[in-house]
């Protein structure tokens, strides 16, 4: 059984957020990036009555917050920078000198290492808590010409992947003595994701619309995931994300997130929703809780999928 929550949660986010004045009041669900704003904001309150509070911190084009809420790689008036004590008063912001503007970019589960993209240069960097400079992993001249749909990393940022679409270059590539090496050869590919429970990758392939499983252990070893099929799919398939126990996958598709069980690989359920969900990203700080949507208008909510226990999907209002 799956919930949709709708308007009780719209009603109880507008009446909060007309009485909120101080940022940090009530409890916080998680941090996001906001593009309408161009900010970090909170996502306050609980599933079905709550709402984006107040801005963290403004001029923000683009940001990749780490899991536990406490830092982000971000770029901010065109140049990359890293934000340490996030949630504190007076966080901490380094520049990321020769970075240039972020254009993809993942954290390690444990959120002390951070993957880097920038289009400007072709090139892939990690990012270390508590290191002064960022570390090229990818020498000159970069990746090869393409699209970067995705990157990933594992926990410690040992192993780095990068989906690049391309019609010849296209594929996933690992980066390895600085260089980007194709271990799978595909022209649409999408995000990547890592499972710390399982130990591997898992990525979404639009070429072929199916889903791999790349090993953690064996450089280059993949292997395709056979799940029951929905015979009315079509579409790309947005994002993807696994639980946090390793049982479940998560698929944006179609105006819809698919929920397969990993262990038997069938589709155990699925939500409509009335917003085309184009991500199945964890919600900064949250357990369990992942955002579908990116808001591109200030008068768009927010549309989140909430699988602690059975399920359910609710939005959250401005509250601007």
């Amino acid at each position: 059984m799956v919930r949709l929550k709708t308007s009780a949660g719209f009603f109880l986010g507008a009446l909060v957020g007309i009485c909120q004045t101080v940022a940090w009041r009530g409890p916080i669900s998680g941090i996001v990036h906001d593009a309408p704003s161009h900010s970090l904001r909170q996502v306050v309150g609980v599933p079905g009555g709550a709402y984006l509070g107040a801005p963290l911190r403004a001029n923000v084009e683009s940001a990749a917050i780490s899991p536990d809420g406490n830092a982000a790689v971000a770029t901010e008036d065109g140049r990359a920078i890293l934000i340490e004590e996030l949630r504190n008063d007076s966080p901490l912001v380094r520049e990321l000198a020769d970075v240039g503007e972020i254009s993809a970019a993942a954290w390690g589960v444990n959120s002390g290492v951070a993957v880097i993209y920038s289009a400007s240069s072709r090139r892939v960097w990690r990012i270390t808590i508590g290191t002064e400079a960022p570390d090229a992993l990818v020498a000159e001249p970069g990746l090869p010409e393409g699209e970067v749909a995705s990157v990933a990393t594992d926990a410690d940022g040992t192993r780095v992947l990068v989906s690049l679409r391309h019609p010849e270059n296209g594929g996933i590539y690992e980066m390895v003595d600085g260089s980007a090496v194709r271990v799978v050869q595909t022209p649409a590919p999408g995000a990547i994701v890592f499972s710390s429970v399982r130990s591997e990758f898992l990525a979404l392939d639009n070429g072929e619309r199916r889903v791999l499983k790349l090993s953690s252990s064996e450089p280059g070893a993949w292997e395709q995931i056979d799940l029951a099929s929905d015979e009315d799919q079509a579409g790309e398939l947005k994002g993807l994300a696994v639980s946090k126990d390793g049982r479940n996958l998560y698929v944006a598709a179609d105006g819809r997130v698919l929920i397969y069980d990993l262990g038997g690989r069938f589709l155990s359920s699925q939500i409509d929703l009335p917003a085309a969900p184009d991500r199945v990203a964890e919600l900064a700080a949250a357990d369990a809780v992942y955002v579908l949507t990116s808001r591109q208008k200030s008068e768009e909510p927010l549309w989140i999928l909430d699988a602690r226990r059975v399920p359910s999907v609710f939005f959250v209002p401005a509250g601007e």
